[in-house]
């Protein structure tokens, strides 16, 4: 029980500080001023902004319903191959999706920078000199010549994960999928953050390409609480099942 107070409570903690420095944002939250429109001012975001949320999802998916009993089925009960499996099925969407980007290719690379923990829980990025610890967040963006907002989704992802690691049993698939598609969501509200803001400030001036990419995008921001309360219950499922 305490497992799953102490969750509750990680599962609860919004965003992160947002991070701004050297790079640049990509996603405008600026109104035309008067007698302006597009692209001098309200830039529709880059292509790639709704590749990354729409390829998040789709990991996101592949954490969630009966994919990872079913990965644990096929693995013969063994947790370890599980996760492989999962992460293999997560791989090849991922693929799949990319293979039909529509998107040209922009001046910025827009791949996020990529994160991963220690044995210890510790934040490490991969940098041009290798793995390193993350010592000062706020300094990534100066970093990482890229959209602000991947860099900054990237990184609350990685914090979430890193709050998460240490309660549970990481070997365990179904813990595993729970915390990866938490993690998931972390990174799918930052964007649909930035791209809220954005239709805030420029609706009034887009033309219906954006608007209809916008509308398709699921613009409205995704309720967090069906993913919390799904966790919970996992949690104390599993909390009941070693008593």
């Amino acid at each position: 029980m305490k497992l799953v107070l102490g969750m509750i409570g990680l599962l609860a903690v919004t965003l992160v500080a947002p991070l701004r420095g050297g790079s640049v944002d990509c996603v405008s939250q600026e109104r035309c001023p008067e007698g302006q429109t597009p692209p001098n001012c309200c830039a529709p975001p880059p292509c790639e902004i709704h590749e990354s949320l729409k390829l998040t999802r789709a990991m996101r998916r592949m954490m969630s319903g009966d994919r990872p009993a079913k990965a644990l089925a096929g693995s013969h009960g063994n947790h370890s191959v599980a996760i492989a499996v999962l992460q293999k099925w997560n791989g090849d969407e991922f693929q799949a999706i990319k293979s039909q980007s529509k998107c040209s290719p922009g001046k910025l690379p827009y791949a996020a920078p990529d994160f991963r923990l220690t044995q210890s829980c510790g934040l490490e990025v991969m940098r041009a000199s290798g793995w390193s610890a993350v010592a000062n967040p706020m300094s990534l963006p100066q970093e990482f010549d890229m959209c602000n907002e991947l860099v900054e989704a990237a990184y609350e992802r990685a914090v979430q994960l890193q709050k998460l690691c240490g309660t549970g049993e990481r070997s365990d698939v179904h813990w595993w999928a729970a915390t990866q598609g938490h993690a998931l969501q972390k990174n799918i509200d930052s964007m649909m953050m930035h791209l809220q803001r954005y239709w805030s400030a420029c609706s009034s001036v887009m033309d219906e390409g954006n608007r209809r990419q916008l509308e398709e995008a699921e613009l409205t921001m995704e309720d967090p609480k069906p993913h919390i309360q799904q966790a919970l219950q996992l949690l104390m499922q599993m909390s009941t099942s070693r008593h």
